[in-house]
């Protein structure tokens, strides 16, 4: 970049002059008072931060590569660090009282939480924000946690309007619903490609069709069922006779006192499918089983790059039943989001593999 007025050598060394200005104004943050920087310099870490990530956004733009290529890995592990501490410092303040950590140990846990969501973001950017770029495997498996370890950071850090996403009619469970949406969608585009094939009508290819009808019908239906087939969008009351059996008095089958506790199970089981199916793929490859049977199954088995959109589901599920839903419900409306996210990835890549098979 000739023309740019500091070269990339330069531009790189500001970005990560930035970097570690951020993380000592929070590190100054964290020990003496969350408004400790902006009384010193006059400007808070969070407006640092924001600065720093534009930046380094701006030089992946100009040059087609990160300033912190070599280092994404120690990145990754530093978030990593940083996330598990933000979790065992939200357990203890649930465990014993707000401030818990201040009053005891004279820190400041909410400038933690900022270094864990600046620390997550500039992996998060230096990974997948640079054009053209292929993202490899280590890129793909992480991602999920990525966007995990950013949202512990910031459901810390700026607790109201993460409440105000994770209740019901909000961010979360209208993107869950649209996503549902989404997901019934491709199934639809898949079905649509396999047919242009002209496949013979046997056993395995009538499988292939229930089950994406099925699919079809579940994404439409959960879809629906996620916003109480709108009923608060369109004020509908619900019926006397149907308020009792509800365990939210609204408009929908899965809340309903007889199926809500199977609700959480199918939820359980789904996730465990798609960690370990990738597993059972390479198992039944060395069986003598029918190679269209093999395909089929290889098919509905989600990429082992896939698994961290599945993990958080059981890991949720396990925490509610052996705990408290306590625990859990803050973040229910998240992981049904991030399991829907994993849903839609598994059949999109399906979709670019039926192209292709059908290109050929």
């Amino acid at each position: 970049m000739k023309n740019f007025f500091l070269n990339q050598k330069q531009t790189a060394t500001l970005v990560i002059f930035l970097f570690f200005a951020v993380l000592i104004s929070m590190a100054f943050d964290f020990l003496y008072d969350p408004g400790a920087t902006a009384s010193v310099i006059g400007l808070g870490p969070t407006k640092i931060m924001a600065f720093a990530i534009f930046a380094q956004i701006g030089y992946q733009y100009l040059f087609k590569t990160s300033p912190f290529k070599r280092y994404s890995k120690l990145l990754f592990a530093a978030s990593s660090l940083l996330a598990a501490g933000s979790f065992v410092m939200y357990c203890m303040e649930i465990r014993y009282f707000a401030n818990y950590l201040f009053s005891v140990y004279g820190f400041h846990p909410s400038a933690w939480h900022l270094m864990t969501l600046y620390l997550s973001a500039t992996t998060l950017v230096s990974d997948f924000l640079i054009p053209n770029n292929k993202l490899g495997l280590w890129e793909k498996t992480t991602l999920p946690f990525l966007i995990l370890m950013l949202m512990l950071a910031f459901s810390q850090r700026y607790q109201p309007l993460y409440q105000r996403w994770a209740t019901e009619d909000s961010l979360f469970e209208y993107a869950t619903a649209v996503l549902y949406v989404v997901l019934a969608m491709i199934g639809a585009a898949n079905l649509r490609l396999w047919y242009a094939k002209r496949p013979p009508m046997n056993v395995t290819n009538a499988l292939f069709v229930i089950s994406h009808l099925l699919l079809i019908l579940g994404g439409l239906l959960i879809g629906g069922e996620e916003i109480s087939w709108g009923q608060r969008i369109f004020d509908i009351a619900t019926p006397e006779h149907l308020v009792a059996q509800n365990t939210q008095g609204e408009l929908n089958l899965h809340n309903n006192r007889a199926i809500f506790g199977y609700v959480y199970y199918a939820y359980f089981w789904l996730a465990v499918y798609g960690c370990v199916a990738w597993a059972i793929v390479k198992l039944i490859n060395k069986t003598k089983l029918p190679a269209a049977w093999q395909k089929l199954i290889a098919y509905w088995a989600p990429a082992p790059e896939l698994f961290g959109y599945f993990l958080p589901m059981a890991v949720l599920i396990l925490i509610r039943q052996r705990l408290s839903s306590f625990y859990t419900d803050p973040w229910e409306e998240f992981i049904e989001l991030v399991i829907v996210i994993g849903l839609v990835l598994f059949m999109w890549m399906n979709y670019i593999k039926l192209k292709a098979r059908k290109a050929a």
